[in-house]
């Protein structure tokens, strides 16, 4: 009998476990759902530790959505749901799309109070869900907040090679060295930008598409990743020269929207896994008058 009750106990432990693991998975996304709740984002105050330094790092995660680079009205019908976040920093005019499922690392904002918008957004752009994250740089000396006074900036501004069509890549020249052996020696790293694609221009969408040659961009951070061969890294971008960047390693094009009517720029900077930034490169682009966001303002919802 003692022996039973061991065994019920054992086993109802292992249902509450089960259970547990359910509520916190979303579903299985090899299997298409008839009815699915509703999404939430969920978001977490900076982590004080890199906020200390004056780098804003914020973890987030949604549920009954899948975050993925995926866009447009046909991945309406994809099931389960999918989506991406939308990032606004202090109520700017403008976000920035991100699909890549990685923690939000923004750097270089001033000393103070800030707040950042985060919205769960469908495929078409339309907003699901929202939360504000507000908190404060502290007063800090050099470090971080120097990086745009020129400290950690080493490289040059890169420049597009343009590869005659009767000279074919290899697979090689064009992934770069495969990733599974270590090199002894590599190349230095090139950034390629290509200005704005035209059409999402013209109704007010910033889309950006670049590409690395000799680097990895992939989300690993801190000074070990250094050593990892062949080289790994990701990029920062800041618009109009303001004060602040964010980080993105999703290897995705850049999609800004929301930018008002007029002269823009770019800075995209390829970094190492310790920010410090290897090559640069900065576009130039006009956002044509009669190019406000078709829809844009329907599928905002009310922001607190």
């Amino acid at each position: 009998m003692k022996r039973i009750i061991m065994y019920l106990l054992t086993f109802s432990s292992v249902l509450a476990g089960m259970a547990q693991s359910l509520h916190l998975r979303t579903a299985a996304p090899v299997i298409a759902l008839a009815n699915e709740p509703a999404a939430k984002l969920v978001a977490d105050a900076p982590l004080p530790a890199s906020l200390a330094q004056g780098r804003v790092v914020i973890q987030y995660y949604a549920q009954n959505l899948r975050i993925l680079p995926v866009y447009g009205s046909g991945a309406l019908d994809v099931s389960p749901r999918i989506g991406h976040l939308h990032v606004t920093v202090d109520d700017a005019p403008w976000h920035w799309a991100d699909g890549s499922n990685e923690p939000l690392i923004v750097n270089g904002l001033a000393p103070g109070p800030h707040h950042i918008l985060l919205e769960l957004a469908d495929p078409t752009h339309k907003v699901i869900d929202s939360k504000a994250v507000s908190f404060v740089i502290p007063e800090v000396t050099g470090g971080i907040h120097a990086h745009h006074a020129g400290s950690e900036i080493h490289g040059t501004v890169a420049t597009s090679t343009i590869i005659p069509a009767a000279t074919p890549l290899t697979a090689r020249e064009f992934n770069g060295p495969a990733p599974v052996v270590p090199l002894d020696s590599e190349p230095a790293p090139v950034l390629v930008v290509d200005q704005p694609l035209a059409e999402p221009l013209a109704t007010g969408r910033v889309i950006v598409q670049y590409r690395t040659q000799h680097l990895r961009i992939l989300p690993a951070f801190g000074t070990a990743a250094l050593s990892v061969s062949p080289r790994i890294g990701h990029i920062h971008v800041t618009v109009d020269g303001g004060p602040w960047r964010w980080a993105d390693s999703s290897n995705e094009p850049i999609i800004i929207v929301g930018m008002k009517p007029g002269p823009h720029k770019i800075l995209v900077e390829l970094v190492d896994p310790t920010h410090k930034t290897i090559t640069q490169q900065t576009i130039s682009f006009t956002v044509p008058e009669a190019s406000l966001y078709h829809g844009a303002t329907d599928h905002v919802i009310q922001r607190k």
